[in-house]
């Protein structure tokens, strides 16, 4: 389950961020870090890789 979850978002993160920056209707800062081989910023992907790591990990946690 963690690891579809994982897989769906940051699937769609990538999806998203793609057309956005495609469509211009957003853009990054000067200082926003780009993944050459995607074209999206690093942040937003880590985001959807660290945050329900975390959340998953403590809901477990919590349950035992």
């Amino acid at each position: 389950m963690f690891a579809l979850s994982l897989l769906i978002g940051v699937g769609f993160t990538i999806y998203s961020e793609w057309a956005n920056t495609l469509r211009g209707s957003s853009t990054y800062g000067p200082l926003m870090p780009v993944l050459p081989w995607l074209g999206i910023g690093l942040s937003p992907f880590l985001q959807w890789i660290v945050l329900p790591s975390v959340a998953l990990s403590t809901a477990l946690r919590r349950c035992r």
